[in-house]
C-alpha cells in the first residue's frame, strides 16, 4: 500500500505534481529511435516482478561464473566469483530489499549464504593445493 501526495493548481484545473512513498524507477534499455528516458512504477506486484527478474539476471550470470571455473584455473577465479557475489549481496540488501516480500528475501539470502559456501570451500582447496 502506497501513500500518495498529489498538488492541484485549482487556477489551472490540472495536476502539478504527485508523489509516492513507494515506488520505482529506471530507465529501460531500447533499440528504438524514439527512447523513454525514464519509467516511474507505484504499484508493488509490479515493481516486485522487475526486481526478482533484475536479481535473476544477476544471480544467472554468477552461477554461470562459477560453473566455467575449471581445476586447473587460477584462485583469482574464485575470488572474481566472490567479488561478484559481494556486489549482488549489497544490491539486494541495500537497494531491493524494500521492494520485496520477506519471504523471496529470504530465499534470496538463503541461496547466496550457499553459493559464498561453495566458492570459500573451492577456494581453500585451490589454495590448499598449490601449496
Amino acid at each position: 500500500m502506497s501513500n500518495y501526495i498529489i498538488k492541484k493548481d485549482s487556477n489551472k484545473k490540472t495536476i502539478i505534481k504527485v508523489t509516492a512513498e513507494n515506488f520505482y524507477t529506471f530507465t529501460p534499455k531500447s533499440t528504438m529511435k524514439e527512447s523513454v528516458k525514464c519509467i516511474t512504477i507505484y504499484d508493488y506486484d509490479k515493481i516486485s516482478k522487475i526486481v526478482v527478474r533484475k536479481l535473476m539476471i544477476k544471480y544467472q550470470k554468477l552461477l554461470d561464473m562459477i560453473k566455467h571455473i575449471e581445476d586447473d584455473d587460477s584462485s583469482s577465479d574464485y575470488n572474481a566469483c566472490l567479488g561478484e557475489l559481494n556486489k549482488l549481496y549489497e544490491m539486494l540488501e541495500f537497494k531491493y530489499k524494500k521492494y520485496l516480500k520477506k519471504e523471496l528475501y529470504d530465499k534470496f539470502i538463503e541461496d547466496l549464504n550457499n553459493l559464498k559456501e561453495f566458492i570459500v570451500i573451492g577456494l581453500e582447496n585451490k589454495v590448499a593445493v598449490t601449496r
